[in-house]
Parts: structure tokens; sequence; C-alpha cells
């Protein structure tokens, strides 16, 4: 039986793969409620920040050593966030939830395109009920951390993933208003680990460099295997 293979990159990174995130330039310094916490929330608060780097830093003007067409190429940084990680573990009666920033750019190879993430920016942290909070952690993008290349996957891999992610951020508002250890019964608490294992799995150095060490009860509940396979 021939089965249809996709190449793609692999990379959990706010959970879009080939879509850059736009930041939308409106106003932020509203307070935030527990059910509007959201990737594209936290990016609205760096704006203005995002908008003083100079996003060729550090990108390569070649690929693979190769000049395109005779004339440089450049490649010019996104924004990106990760998902929310609970500032507390279980969550206060205050609820709050940390996202870290970062940027990244593709570039195309033999094999499919690559994907090149930098060392986090900012931390925002939304709080029930308050406006954003914003700690930068560089005047400028950060250095390069990791890159993701591409691999063949099957279409059950792509359905599979999508069900994962979908069921993940559903079950994010629940995960954040729990004050206390969940039963392993609560049907949300599978949701929440397969989503979060399948980001770190894809975001292995950003994961350990950057997070796990703010986050160390979370990671400790959500127990990720070494070797995270979503079947």
């Amino acid at each position: 039986m021939r089965r249809l293979i996709l190449i793609a990159v692999i990379s959990m990174t706010g959970f879009s793969c080939a879509i850059h995130q736009k930041i939308d330039d409106s106003s932020t310094e509203k307070a935030t409620e527990i059910a509007e916490f959201s990737n594209k929330i936290a990016l609205k608060a760096l704006q203005a920040d995002w908008a003083k780097f100079d996003t060729n830093t550090h990108v390569r003007e070649t690929v693979m050593g190769q000049t395109p067409s005779g004339s440089p190429s450049t490649f010019e940084w996104y924004p990106e966030i990760t998902p929310p990680f609970p500032t507390e573990w279980p969550s206060s009666n205050v609820k709050s939830a940390s996202y870290y920033a970062y940027a990244a750019y593709w570039v195309t190879q033999i094999h499919g395109p690559f994907k090149v993430d930098s060392e986090p920016w900012a931390k925002v942290i939304l709080q029930d009920g308050a406006p954003p909070d914003i700690e930068l952690l560089s005047k400028a993008i950060g250095k390069t951390m990791a890159g993701h290349g591409s691999h063949p996957i099957s279409w059950a891999y792509v359905k599979r993933r999508k069900q994962i992610l979908e069921d993940g951020e559903k079950s994010i508002p629940t995960m954040l208003s729990w004050t206390r250890l969940p039963q392993d019964a609560d049907k949300s608490v599978k949701a929440i680990r397969d989503y979060y294992c399948l980001w770190e799995s894809n975001n292995k150095t950003l994961a350990l460099k950057f997070i796990k060490d703010n986050h160390k009860e979370f990671f400790a509940w959500l127990s990720c295997p070494s070797i995270w396979r979503e079947e």
C-alpha cells in the first residue's frame, strides 16, 4: 500500500510551522482575563519593543555557502513566542501565565526548509485582571540558539499532531485554573501533557536552557519522556 509522505519542518514554536506571526499594533494596556490569555495578546504587548530591533541581526547572507542568483540573500527575523507556562504550579488564587518571546527565520536547503531560532529576548506574564507584565531579557534579537531541519512525515502524523494542538489549546484555560493537581482521570490532563510534551520534544534547547528552571514543578508534573512519541 502506498503512503503519501510529506516533507515538513517539525518545529513547535508558538505552534505555527511556516506561518510567520505578526504582532498586532493595537493597545495592550487593558487588563486581561484568564479566558483571553493567548499568544496573540502576549505578542501585542511586545509590539513597541520588537519595532526597535534590527531584524537582520545574525542573519546569513548566503544559503549553504552559495549566493542565490549571483546576489546577496537576506533573511529577516520574525517574532515567535512559546505557549503559556503557569507562573505558579498549581496556580494560586491569582491566575497567571508566562510566555517567552524569541525570533526565527527560514532558509531553503537541498532537503527542504530549515528554521533558525534565536535565544529568548523577552518574557511576558499575563495575569488575570491585570495588564501584561513585560521583562526584557535582551536589547536586541538574541544569538542563534537552535535549528530545525526537515524530514518526511506521514498524513497520519499530521492529523495526530493537529488533534494534539487543538485539544491542548482548548484545555489551557482549564489548566491555568487548577489550584491543586488534577486527577489523571481528568480528560484535560492527557490533552495538556500531550500538548506540552510535543512542544518540548521539538524545542529541547529552548526548554532546557531557558524555561525549565523557571517552571520546575510544572515540568516535573508533565513527566515528558526523553524520547516522546505521539502514538
